[in-house]
């Protein structure tokens, strides 16, 4: 798993791929390698089969958070808005106190046009529970524009510049926002 997880992080996706095979071919079971394989599918543009992987790991470990977190980012991917909020709100109830899956179901709410007043609710649960990421403020900053409130999303913008001032996307949600 470390030599795939090397040569993903070096993005040389194939040989990653190459080495999760051969991890799965030992050990069929494993499922920290489906994940890291779904993961390289998506990287590589092949939604569907990183899908079926991943629907092997739920299979393999249905009550998993990770797994079921994991599930909703690869259907967000893939564009599948219905799983992926369904996957993310069933790794909320697995793991009420990670912001990640609130984050990340907000976000989606917001760029895929979904209900923006709910993705101000799940963005604002990933803060409580995180209040000085900077990564989830600028999803609450984002869903509060989408959802018409100009003097929050500002504020948690600024907030966000105010950690990371060097990340570049949330300087300019701050400028489409001040626009």
């Amino acid at each position: 798993r470390a030599i795939g997880r090397l040569y993903l992080e070096s993005g040389e996706l194939d040989k990653a791929l190459a080495a999760f095979d051969r991890g799965l071919q030992r050990q069929p079971k494993f499922v920290a390698v489906m994940l890291d394989r779904a993961d390289t599918l998506s990287r590589m543009n092949r939604s569907n089969d990183a899908v079926a992987q991943m629907l092997v790991a739920e299979k393999l470990a249905p009550d998993s958070a990770e797994v079921q977190f994991r599930l909703g980012d690869v259907y967000q991917g893939a564009k599948r808005y219905t799983e992926a909020e369904r996957a993310y709100l069933k790794a909320i109830s697995l793991a009420p106190k990670n912001p990640l899956p609130y984050n990340n179901l907000a976000w989606m709410l917001v760029v895929s046009g979904g209900d923006a007043k709910r993705a101000v609710e799940f963005a604002t649960k990933a803060v409580d529970l995180s209040p000085r990421s900077s990564p989830l403020l600028d999803t609450l900053g984002w869903a509060q524009r989408a959802a018409g409130d100009l003097n929050a999303a500002q504020a948690s913008l600024k907030r966000a510049i105010e950690s990371e001032p060097n990340v570049a996307s949330y300087h300019y949600h701050l400028g489409i926002v001040q626009r």
